[in-house]
């Protein structure tokens, strides 16, 4: 599916509702972060982002409730002690939370990467940011490039009896020098050559010339509304103190039954489904012409 949003506009989403998510440990909020999530990625047919959010989730989720029954005592309701430790039910459902909340923002990032047009966003950063696209894009390049010129000098000097495994520390630490000074003078011969070819072309010598330039249509503006009035919506249960919640303590159970948060999760539905339809093909239409 052809993406059709601004290239900022996937960024405000993902600031937004990021600062939704981790703002509170609200569970409607969490809740709608996934319903948001989940809805754009299911409607784009991203069904191997959505499994590969649970298989990062999940053992997370795990580990974070091994950590809060070896770490954590608070809590109101006792379930065991074991070795003196007490055991509460808050503890195992905090747990449980948090790794939903991981979960959300995992598919919050998949969304954000859905929306975006790769070479979009280099040809939009390298207009505003030159220097700096340039060097982060030398930068994702080249670490690779080193790490496997890197093993190939090292399967070059193991051939040529130099030991790497099996010697002590002071000896592998001389044999890795070796390596290293050649892949650093490789490294400075790259970085010169990319350096004059880039001045031969005129790097940053004039302006440059946009051919196709990006700008908001009204799906951006479709969708950013939709944003505008969710973040309203919860900046106001932000400061009523309904978004407050403590699960330790008990603190906010008493106001999940407030029919605001409805509300929240139907704005949220709204804005999922303003981004499918703002991201929607656009339908091609030909102009025929008649000889007469």
């Amino acid at each position: 599916m052809k993406i059709q949003l601004h290239i900022l506009t996937p960024v405000f989403l993902l600031v937004s509702s990021l600062f939704l998510l981790f703002s509170t440990d609200h569970p409607f909020v969490i809740c709608g972060s996934i319903l948001l999530a989940v809805t754009v990625l299911a409607g784009k047919k991203k069904w191997k982002q959505l499994k590969q959010g649970l298989w990062f989730a999940l053992p997370m989720t795990f580990f974070m409730l091994l950590f809060n029954l070896v770490f954590v005592s608070s809590g109101v309701t006792e379930l065991a002690v074991v070795f003196g430790k007490r055991i509460t039910l808050e503890s195992i459902l905090y747990a449980f939370l948090m790794g939903v909340k991981l979960l959300a923002a995992t598919y919050l990032f998949f969304m954000a990467g859905s929306l975006t047009n790769g070479d979009k966003a280099v040809s939009y950063c390298g207009s505003k940011l030159p220097k700096s696209t340039l060097t982060f894009l030398l930068i994702f390049r080249l670490i690779p490039h080193f790490r496997e010129s890197f093993f190939h000098l090292k399967d070059v000097y193991a051939t040529r009896g130099v030991e790497f495994e099996n010697v002590p520390l002071r000896e592998k630490i001389k044999s890795y020098r070796a390596v290293l000074a050649v892949l650093l003078e490789q490294s400075l011969e790259s970085s010169f050559e990319i350096g004059e070819a880039a001045y031969t072309r005129g790097f940053l010598s004039t302006k440059r010339s946009v051919y196709e330039r990006s700008r908001p249509t009204w799906r951006d503006g479709l969708v950013l509304t939709a944003d505008a009035l969710l973040l309203a919506v919860y900046i106001l249960l932000l400061v009523n103190g309904s978004a407050s919640f403590n699960l330790y303590f008990g603190e906010g159970l008493e106001r999940l039954s407030n029919p605001a948060w409805i509300l929240f999760l139907l704005l949220c539905a709204t804005l999922a489904g303003c981004i499918l339809i703002a991201n929607r093909k656009q339908r091609e239409t030909t102009e025929v012409i008649w000889d007469t």
